[in-house]
């Protein structure tokens, strides 16, 4: 593994999803998390209090510059480091091929299109957060849903999702969507929109709808198209 140039691809990641949160302090906590790291440990590194950790991730100090974010990523990798490269080597092996089985599709697009392009792509019907579907998508990541809930843990999917920030995440063959949905909350993901296929009208439920409206993102659900098709469409948008 060529562990610099994973380093530097991985730093500049989490530079640039804490710098362009909506919240940085949550994204500030939720990496340090990730990397299995305390805020006394951080903090050490860093050459700061504990209480200064906490201010950031609480939201009682104001977005962190350039500078601090700095300092906060390479406390990360340094600690890390430490450790074996134990993130960073998992960050390695998910830049190079997604998890077995997990990914059905995945690009980048060379061109951003918007929400409402991608509905349209996914013959698809928008339940919540309509007025977000003029914000830019920038790539698409087709999951099977089963590999997701079963084939994974925590941690690495958090790593494997970490990369779709921005995105459109398609979900196939959905029975259940509290489960999928849940994933995205849980962990964190700030997807461009939710897409949601093969879901019937019954299991829709009130609950689904109020996590992906707390969530912030789209969720659309394609009841009548099919994998296959929905591929298609969503290549012809790259």
């Amino acid at each position: 593994m060529e562990k610099t140039t994973t380093v530097e691809k991985l730093s500049k990641y989490i530079a640039g999803d804490i710098a362009l949160s909506e919240n940085p302090g949550e994204a500030m906590k939720r990496w340090r998390d990730l990397f299995g790291v305390s805020q006394t440990q951080l903090a050490a590194q860093i050459g700061v209090s504990p209480s200064m950790i906490s201010d950031y991730e609480s939201g009682r100090r104001k977005h962190p510059g350039s500078a601090t974010i700095k300092k906060f990523v390479e406390a990360l990798i340094g600690l890390d480091e430490n450790r074996g490269f134990r993130v960073v080597k998992r960050f390695a092996k998910l830049f190079v091929e997604p998890p077995q089985g997990l990914v059905v599709e995945s690009c980048t697009l060379k061109n951003p299109v918007t929400g409402g392009d991608v509905v349209k792509a996914v013959g698809g019907e928008v339940i919540t957060n309509e007025n977000l579907l003029t914000g830019e998508i920038h790539g698409y990541t087709v999951f099977d849903t089963k590999h997701l809930l079963l084939g994974l843990g925590s941690d690495e999917l958090s790593l494997f999702l970490a990369g779709c920030r921005g995105w459109a995440l398609v979900f196939t063959n959905v029975e259940n969507p509290g489960p999928v949905l849940a994933v995205v909350r849980v962990l964190g993901v700030q997807p461009g929109l939710v897409v949601l296929q093969g879901l019937s009208d019954l299991f829709l439920d009130e609950l689904s709808v109020k996590m992906s409206e707390l969530g912030g993102f789209p969720l659309v659900v394609s009841r009548r198209v099919g994998v296959e098709k929905i591929l298609r469409a969503l290549k012809r948008l790259a």
